[in-house]
């Protein structure tokens, strides 16, 4: 008689110790009631967030098999879109929120790889990484924004204007800094002030020994 898995439904050979498709252990019917299968805690089951399909026990995955290669093919096909016409849908983005940071940042890079191919990236292209920075809520940390983007900014503003661009300055994780009237700025970094100070202990003493405080009123003699 085949023994039917409590959690994922796969009818496994009888005598079967452990379920072949989710490996949790099994018991026979007769035991007990499934209910009271100490090793099985159904409140506990893991379901994919896409269809509600019981997930394989020791899964980490929050989607199942089906989904997550639905999933990975129409990210597929927003990747080419996105770089086929350079630019992002409203639409798109919301497909985009809803993957982890993780397969976003792989994205980011895949993207940025392809647009600066020719080791260029035109207007239309900075643009759009920005709007997907924007979107998805990546710092400039997470998409290594002075390394990659900002060099080309400079670059277009010369080619275009024949002059640096001017920033808004407001620094991420930072605030806007008050310039003085007509100043501008053309570059703006966060800084760490680190300060470094000198603290006596009192020493005094020579060759005839140390003398050093070690509270007050009360001093030690070495």
């Amino acid at each position: 008689m085949k023994m039917k898995c409590p959690l994922c439904d796969f009818e496994n050979e009888e005598g079967s110790k452990f379920c072949n498709k989710c490996n949790i252990p099994l018991i026979k019917p007769e035991a007990f009631d499934i209910k009271e299968n100490p090793y099985i805690k159904k409140e506990n089951t893991k379901l994919c967030e896409n269809c509600g399909k019981k997930l394989p026990f020791f899964n980490s995955e929050t989607l199942c098999m089906e989904c997550k290669t639905a999933c990975e093919s129409e990210l597929s096909k927003v990747e080419k879109e996105i770089l086929a016409i350079k630019k992002v849908t409203e639409q798109q983005l919301e497909l985009l929120k809803k993957q982890d940071k993780q397969s976003l940042l792989k994205l980011y890079s895949r993207l940025y790889n392809q647009f600066e191919a020719d080791k260029e990236l035109e207007e239309q292209e900075i643009e759009t990484l920005q709007k997907i920075q924007k979107a998805l809520s990546l710092t400039n940390e997470d998409i290594k924004f002075d390394e990659r983007i900002r060099p080309y900014i400079y670059v277009n503003a010369i080619k275009k204007e024949g002059k640096l661009p001017m920033i808004d300055l407001h620094i991420e994780g930072g605030g806007h800094v008050i310039l003085k009237k007509e100043e501008i700025v053309h570059f703006a970094n966060t800084a760490v002030l680190k300060e470094l100070k000198s603290v006596s202990l009192g020493y005094s003493g020579g060759s005839h020994g140390i003398s050093f405080p070690i509270v007050k009123g009360i001093r030690g003699n070495g």
